[in-house]
């Protein structure tokens, strides 16, 4: 659902309720009164097209994140080729020619530095990944969620509608 077809204050609130999960914070925050503040925010979260937007916001989100631990896991193996490129010449069985084949006690010095930076860089965008992937998981698992929570709205929505008519 595009925003052109929510107020402002239900972009604010979808986006706050998206930071913090909070439903009645996130009313508040988006600019509605604090009193009723909590009925009001959980039928404002059931109203179709705000879940729809919660929704699509939230597969937004989750296509970010792939898009983040993609990039990042393309950044870590390029720092273990690093590593296993400082391997071999440590082990003598870099191929002579090699751009570090040669290096004098300064430069050897320095690329260890660097190697070592790298490697420390390496541990950190795992734990990063590891994280972002639960996040990742935590976003599809809301996501699922959501969509089964429209589902079920729209699935009663022609029920409501039968009962109106009478």
């Amino acid at each position: 659902m595009s925003d052109k077809l929510l107020s402002t204050r239900h972009v604010r609130f979808v986006r706050e309720f998206l930071k913090s999960g909070n439903a009645t914070q996130a009313y508040i925050r988006a600019g509605y009164s604090r009193r009723g503040a909590q009925p009001s925010a959980s039928r404002l979260l059931a109203q179709p097209h705000i879940a729809t937007a919660v929704a699509a916001y939230r597969q937004r989100l989750a296509q970010a994140l792939e898009v983040e631990v993609e990039g990042r896991i393309r950044a870590g193996t390029n720092v273990l080729k690093a590593r296993n490129h400082r391997k071999q010449e440590k082990q003598g069985t870099l191929a002579p020619g090699s751009p570090e084949a040669g290096l004098t006690a300064e430069d050897r010095e320095r690329y260890e530095e660097r190697c070592a930076a790298y490697e420390q860089a390496l541990n950190h965008r795992k734990e990063e990944q590891r994280w972002l992937e639960w996040e990742l998981e935590e976003a599809r698992a809301a996501l699922a969620e959501a969509r089964a929570t429209i589902d079920a709205a729209e699935a009663l929505r022609p029920m409501e509608d039968h009962r109106n008519r009478r």
